[in-house]
């Protein structure tokens, strides 16, 4: 998404599998899915030297979408009503990101894109050399969905996203309890659900369960992500019997990630973007407060120049923060 990459949750950095939660940890970023492989044994070689050296540090944003969700009436509406569709796989695109207005037009910027191809390549060259490889598919996990952030056609991003998802699986056959696996399982889905209509409803639940899942595991993975991108998901999802959201939900698990990752800006900002919604200007001012004390500190921590497109988004995010809030008084 955060990422931010902060839409689906689109926040953002990621940590290692996108052990996660240091700055310098494992990130990627996305691109297209059908590009051969090299069979020659030098290039391969050499693909995998790149890829050790580099993918680990390229960070994500995921943060959902600030588009917010349709009010559903109290009534028996019809889910499968076309106009109900249309409304819900629009704002499937932007609760996908990293996170959770649709992309940022510096996201979609050629630095940004450029970044993602690379790394997909990089990433989707060593996982076919190895589909059993626990890190090389998770790599390509977190790769796929980066790069379908930029798809520009359903058909792309749906290419890419089932590669993620296969990719992820393959994670989890191998073994089970990896948090990574779940989580990239999840961020997939939520890049295949922005291409459907009645079919992205099915997609939200397992979204549900694989983000809940990566949290019994490793809550801090990706800087606490599993809070993140879930607490987005029940922020901008319909309630019930729509769909997953709850208030109540959506604050636990957004308030979580700021204790799990405090110096992650996107943790912050979602949180902050949370109270704007609901209008609550006391608690608006005090994570202001926190937001502006640990600035500093996260400006140290993630400085290198590939955290650029992040802290432009953050940014943007905070000014408009800062408005909503002045208008409160």
């Amino acid at each position: 998404m955060g990422t931010g990459h902060h839409h689906i949750c689109r926040g953002v950095g990621w940590g290692g599998g996108r052990g996660m939660a240091q700055p310098r940890e494992e990130k990627s970023r996305r691109r297209d899915p059908v590009r051969g492989v090299d069979s020659a044994a030098a290039n391969r070689q050499q693909n995998q030297e790149r890829a050790s050296r580099k993918a680990h540090h390229v960070p994500i944003q995921f943060h959902f979408s600030s588009i917010k969700w349709p009010v559903m009436v109290a009534t028996l509406i019809s889910i499968f009503s076309r106009l109900w569709l249309r409304a819900f796989r629009f704002l499937l695109a932007g609760v996908l990101i990293l996170q959770f207005n649709p992309i940022p037009e510096v996201f979609a910027s050629s630095q940004g894109a450029e970044l993602a191809e690379l790394t997909f390549q990089e990433t989707r060259a060593l996982y076919l050399v190895s589909t059993t490889n626990e890190l090389f598919a998770t790599r390509f996990a977190k790769a796929a969905f980066d790069w379908a952030e930029f798809a520009t056609r359903d058909r792309e991003r749906e290419q890419i996203a089932q590669q993620g998802i296969e990719a992820a699986r393959n994670v989890l056959r191998s073994n089970n309890k990896a948090a990574a696996g779940h989580y990239w399982l999840a961020m997939n889905l939520g890049q295949l659900a922005r291409t459907k209509s009645i079919g992205a409803l099915p997609l939200v639940s397992q979204m549900e369960k694989e983000f809940l899942r990566a949290i019994e595991l490793d809550e801090k993975l990706d800087f606490a992500g599993p809070h993140r991108c879930l607490g987005i998901l029940y922020l901008e999802a319909p309630g019930w019997p729509t769909s997953i959201g709850n208030r109540k939900k959506a604050r636990k698990h957004l308030e979580r990630s700021v204790v799990v990752a405090p110096e992650y800006p996107d943790n912050h900002l979602s949180l902050l973007e949370a109270y704007v919604k609901w209008k609550e200007s006391e608690r608006i001012y005090s994570a202001m407060a926190s937001y502006r004390k640990i600035v500093p500190g996260a400006r140290e921590t993630f400085k290198e120049d590939f955290w650029a497109i992040p802290w432009a988004d953050w940014e943007r995010r905070w000014g408009n923060i800062q408005s909503a809030a002045i208008e409160m008084e």
